[in-house]
This record gives structure tokens, sequence and C-alpha cells, in this order.
């Protein structure tokens, strides 16, 4: 990626690095990436998705945390599980983080990406 990270090339409502850290295409708009989703499983398990740029392509960094609440501004980056595989995306690898969320009544989650 060049230029200008928080510039929004295609004019479709996304930065540029965001874009592409989550496997669009900042020049098209019409390939904005894949929001990143949250899905709840048996066992009280909150899982969080998203696509990460493989090592081979590095040059963006990720920060997945979690939130109990938003009044704190407190955001927890441990996770109970956390891992990357290989995903459908040329170029990039889906990470996954899980939590237990059987004592919490609220769960916020986000994610930070930057460059390095």
């Amino acid at each position: 990626m060049s230029g200008v990270a928080t510039n929004d090339f295609d004019y479709d409502g996304e930065s540029d690095i965001y874009e592409y850290a989550l496997g669009g295409n900042p020049t098209n708009g019409s390939v904005q990436g894949i929001v990143p989703p949250i899905t709840y499983h048996p066992g009280d398990d909150v899982r969080f998705q998203y696509l990460e740029v493989n090592s081979s392509n590095a040059g963006i960094n990720y920060l997945a945390e979690w939130s109990e609440n938003l009044f704190s501004n407190f955001w927890n980056g441990s996770w109970d599980w956390s891992t990357n595989a290989v995903s459908g995306t040329p170029g990039y690898d889906e990470a996954e983080r899980r939590i237990y969320g059987g004592t919490n009544d609220n769960l916020y989650f986000r994610l930070k990406v930057s460059q390095p």
C-alpha cells in the first residue's frame, strides 16, 4: 500500500489502510474488504475473526481487543485462544480470537490496524 493510510482513494467511505488490511482493494470502491464477524458458540464461546495480511506481505499491524464496557476505555488484548490459518483470500490469513463470554453481560470488540 502506498500513499497516506487514512486517505480514501476510491471515495467509498473506508480508509485505504482499513480496506487493504481486511482484504479489500483501496482503488476499487466495490471491493471494501470483509467486516470482522463476531459469533457466539455453545459453551459461551465468543469468537472474533478477521483477515490479516500474511507475513510475506508485511506492512500492517493488527491489534484485536475486547472490553466489558465502553465507559472505562479499558481494552484488553488478552484472549483465551488465538490462531491464524490460511484463508481463501490470496495474501491473507484468517485470524481467530476467542474468549469465554459466560460471565459477561456485555462484550465489545475492536480491531485497530496501523502501519509500522
